[in-house]
């Protein structure tokens, strides 16, 4: 995945994110994921050169859990 690939996808999880926010006690969670996914992008757009050179570790950890079921 490229960083522009990347920020796109961040950007769809923080609107998720926001879909959330319902002006209550527990928007808390969301409001610190809506941060947290707002810093990735601002990063991801300082150095857009950064790589994705660990998604092959995914495909470790799906095998154990379709294995498991």
């Amino acid at each position: 995945m490229n960083s522009i690939k990347a920020i796109t996808q961040l950007e769809e999880l923080r609107r998720d994110r926001l879909s959330f926010i319902q002006n209550s006690d527990s928007d808390e969670i969301y409001l610190n994921d809506i941060k947290a996914i707002s810093l990735a992008v601002m990063a991801l757009k300082k150095c857009p050169d950064i790589k994705d050179r660990t998604f092959n570790c995914l495909e470790k950890y799906s095998k154990r859990i379709w294995s498991s079921m």
